[in-house]
């Protein structure tokens, strides 16, 4: 039979080991968690001027969709007024020759 002290001295050993244990992986944890916020820190450096050169060009994309819209209506206008003008005068010449 054991000796009651040295079970209670034993499982506190135990338990110290667990405490140890439990330690080095916080600070493998909190080392992690450091080094994380170390990479969003500079990842948040990176991307302010991104965010800076987005927040001036939007109006001005906006601007050009806007204008490529109209030219585009302007373009299919044109394509079909040419058509149209260039079909009447195929229809006359081929009157006025055939």
């Amino acid at each position: 039979m054991t000796n009651p002290l040295d079970q209670i001295s034993f499982q506190l050993g135990q338990l110290d080991a667990g405490v140890s244990v439990l330690r080095a992986r916080a600070e493998k944890h909190d080392q992690h968690m450091e080094e994380v916020s170390q990479a969003l820190n500079k990842l948040t450096s990176l991307i302010e001027p991104i965010v800076a050169d987005h927040d001036f060009m939007k109006p001005q994309v906006r601007h050009y969709a806007g204008l490529r819209k109209n030219a585009v209506w302007v373009g299919t206008t044109i394509v079909t007024f040419g058509g149209f003008v260039g079909g009447m005068i195929g229809n006359w010449l081929l009157r006025k020759y055939w």
